[in-house]
């Protein structure tokens, strides 16, 4: 009963901590530009190749300020 009792003070002290820690160790990230492509034959079935999405440098002016155009100045600011 004493253990039960310990185990019980030291887990509603340790949750609060827990809880704080997760909160200040979360980072966010920008989305990745990787996509899965097709699967190579490797002989393990399940490995796949990445390949990245071309870069703004790679699009054609055109189509880069017509999507660029869409989007508002508060967007840009990020």
């Amino acid at each position: 009963d004493a253990i039960t009792k310990l185990r019980k003070k030291i887990s509603r002290e340790i949750y609060p901590d827990r809880i704080l820690s997760q909160r200040e160790n979360r980072f966010f990230t920008t989305n990745h530009k990787f996509q899965v492509g097709h699967s190579i034959h490797t002989g393990n079935y399940d490995q796949e190749f990445l390949y990245q999405t071309p870069s703004t440098a790679e699009i054609p002016p055109e189509t880069f300020f017509k999507y660029k155009s869409s989007v508002s100045s508060h967007e840009l600011v990020n």
